[in-house]
């Protein structure tokens, strides 16, 4: 069994474990700021008779640290695994949906303003990130440095996506009216 460094419990989650292989992986992990897994249930069918109630979990952000109830800005691994978003501020968390801890915040060097637009790339290992700033970022994901800083609009960034095969980044300005494409 693994060496435990950190328990939590709370009313939603029962028990989320922080183990030395977790702070291999992602040096930044925490139960500060993780969202609480909460049971939902959502009605599916084509009529009202025929829906069925199915049972799935929701990850849910409450405390007076959070600066909006709601992420304004996310996306979802490829893989599922993990959840990127910004609370319309210029830091951007990345939750672990499996217990939904905290596992990264990118924020060091990183926007100045506004994040407008978050995509992972498609083998999870960097996250792109467009911002009111004007400027798209490369993120390492598990080390949270900034790879690349993609300047050149002269509007917000509000669209950032990476192509299929991750070699080639996507941005676009709604201001400015252009988009770019980066390799």
């Amino acid at each position: 069994m693994e060496d435990v460094i950190c328990n939590e419990r709370s009313r939603a989650v029962a028990r989320r474990t922080i183990t030395r292989s977790d702070l291999a992986k992602w040096p930044y992990i925490a139960t500060n700021d993780a969202g609480l897994l909460d049971d939902g249930h959502a009605f599916i069918g084509t009529t009202e008779a025929k829906a069925r109630s199915v049972k799935l979990k929701h990850l849910v952000f409450a405390g007076s640290h959070y600066p909006s109830k709601y992420l304004r800005r996310y996306t979802l691994s490829v893989d599922g695994k993990l959840l990127a978003g910004s609370f319309n501020a210029s830091d951007i968390l990345v939750w672990r949906l499996s217990d939904g801890l905290l596992v990264q915040r990118l924020q060091h060097r990183g926007h100045t303003d506004n994040v407008r637009s978050l995509s992972f790339s498609p083998n999870n290992q960097t996250l792109v990130s467009g911002s009111n700033d004007k400027n798209a970022i490369v993120w390492d994901v598990r080390s949270g440095h900034v790879l690349l800083r993609l300047e050149g609009h002269s509007g917000r960034v509000t669209i950032v996506t990476y192509a299929p095969h991750g070699a080639l980044i996507v941005t676009a300005s709604e201001e400015d009216n252009s988009m770019k494409i980066w390799d």
